[in-house]
């Protein structure tokens, strides 16, 4: 093999892991919860660890947390994320799912579903989030929230 077909191998492989890429999801806003009208601050840091695959299933495995306050209840949400969950020809779906406590207190999970086409409130941007009691598996809180203020951002490699 010569240098230049050499080359071209290398781009293509390099052009296909590109097109695989990672999925990174960061940024803050005020919501609005759809069931109780409470203003909600929402905030994450998140990103898969390993490129998306082309075949079912279409999880990898992914890092970051997430914030959520409810400033009329006075709950504070803290997320661990470990998976990130994806539907190839919805790219503006996010589904990230781990471990969060309540409050302080451990002992819960989460499935979080961010929906992002860079507009606020239904159908732009918007965050669905389903804490979990781990004993139980009864659900704890469910949230539909609405951006009101601040933007969240997916960034891919």
């Amino acid at each position: 093999m010569n240098i230049r077909s050499a080359l071209v191998v290398l781009l293509v492989v390099a052009l296909a892991s590109v097109s695989l890429g990672f999925i990174k999801k960061t940024g803050s806003a005020w919501f609005t919860d759809w069931d109780t009208g409470n203003e909600i601050k929402f905030s994450v840091t998140a990103q898969t660890l390993e490129p998306l695959p082309e075949e079912p299933p279409y999880w990898v495995l992914a890092k970051g947390n997430f914030q959520l306050f409810d400033k009329t209840e006075k709950t504070s949400i803290h997320g661990h994320i470990d998976t990130y969950y994806y539907v190839p020809t919805a790219p503006e779906w996010s589904d990230w799912d781990g471990e969060c406590s309540v409050n302080g207190a451990d002992g819960y999970y989460f499935y979080l579903f961010l929906h992002d086409e860079d507009e606020p409130g239904w159908p732009g941007e918007w965050v669905w989030l389903l804490i979990y009691e781990n004993q139980t598996h009864k659900l704890y809180r469910e949230y539909w929230l609405d951006r009101e203020k601040g933007d969240i951002k997916n960034h891919e490699d």
